[in-house]
């Protein structure tokens, strides 16, 4: 199986196969709603989910923000992500929201459907 995988933090180091695996792996199978807390501070939010799965990241609610869907400040990519010990890379869709300033502390619930 592949994991997909989550990054909140302060590195803006490039977005490659090593940076998405040293990330965190949040298993095979997504949740539907994901609540993560942002640390005021936070450079970076980033979702990877292979292509293969039929799930993807669908909007992102700031539960302090008003209830707003921020999913607009997320950009796609693909990056092609190795398996474990060099298993043979796979494309992955990779959701990034970025801000070099650093965000405000916030709860996102991370939709995925």
């Amino acid at each position: 199986y592949r994991a997909w995988f989550m990054y909140i933090g302060g590195s803006l180091d490039e977005v490659d196969s090593a940076f998405v695996r040293s990330s965190s792996n949040m298993g095979s199978t997504p949740a539907t709603q994901n609540g993560v807390t942002i640390s005021e501070g936070t450079k970076r939010i980033m979702i990877a989910i292979p292509q293969t799965s039929t799930l993807k990241l669908t909007s992102v609610i700031d539960v302090d923000g008003m209830g707003l869907d921020v999913f607009g400040n997320f950009t796609l990519s693909t990056v092609d992500v190795e398996g474990v010990d060099g298993y043979q890379a796979k494309p992955y869709n990779v959701w990034i929201a970025e801000n070099a300033n650093g965000l405000a502390a916030t709860h996102y619930n991370l939709i995925i459907s």
